[in-house]
């Protein structure tokens, strides 16, 4: 009898002596979560690297508003009615947010500014304003584009923490009880085999 007429091995010896890779419809299948596990950690790092771009991001916008501010600084005479940017907490937020004022005069003389909240708020191009008024023009349309930029950027930050903050907890216990449970059902089958004399075990 050649090679070729070989009987080959039953499905059950197969089954217990089989390592490594095996052909299934998603591709290689194994017998072990290495490979999954592999793939898990990938992704992580991948999605870490996402997050930490959107805060550099983050930071980029904001290091543009500080230059918009100085360009408004430049460009506009110390008098009452000049456009700036300050940063405020508004809201008792945790984040100080940039935000477009007009400084209008107050008690005792003292600067009061004046949120803007929208772009119909007009720009003050008379007496010492009107040198540069196209320059501070710039500027208080580079804070818009950056406003909605940042805005943007938060949106998406808020909710990549929303969805890790979520049941995360709940959930990591509950796996964490599972795995245990698993572990002493492995040992509780073992202890069970080994009392009928088997010990050829798939690992």
């Amino acid at each position: 009898m050649d090679g070729t007429d070989r009987i080959p091995p039953s499905p059950a010896k197969r089954s217990r002596t089989a390592v490594g890779f095996m052909q299934g419809r998603g591709g290689d299948e194994t017998f072990t979560p290495g490979e999954a596990l592999q793939e898990w950690a990938e992704e992580a790092a991948t999605q870490v690297n996402l997050l930490s771009e959107l805060y550099a991001e983050a930071e980029s916008i904001e290091r543009a508003l500080a230059e918009a501010a100085s360009l408004l600084s430049a460009s506009q005479p110390p008098m009452y009615g000049r456009m700036a940017i300050r940063w405020w907490r508004l809201y008792g937020g945790s984040r100080r947010t940039p935000v477009l004022v007009k400084e209008a005069g107050g008690a005792g003389g003292h600067i009061k500014p004046e949120r803007v909240k929208t772009r119909g708020v007009r720009q003050r191009t008379d007496l010492g304003f009107s040198l540069n008024a196209d320059l501070a023009k710039r500027g208080i349309d580079a804070y818009w584009a950056l406003h909605h930029m940042r805005e943007a950027v938060l949106a998406e930050i808020a909710r990549i923490k929303r969805a890790l903050a979520g049941e995360k907890v709940n959930r990591r216990e509950a796996i964490g009880r599972m795995r245990d449970e698993l572990v002493a059902l492995q040992l509780e089958a073992r202890g069970r085999l080994a009392d009928v004399g088997h010990y050829d075990q798939v690992e």
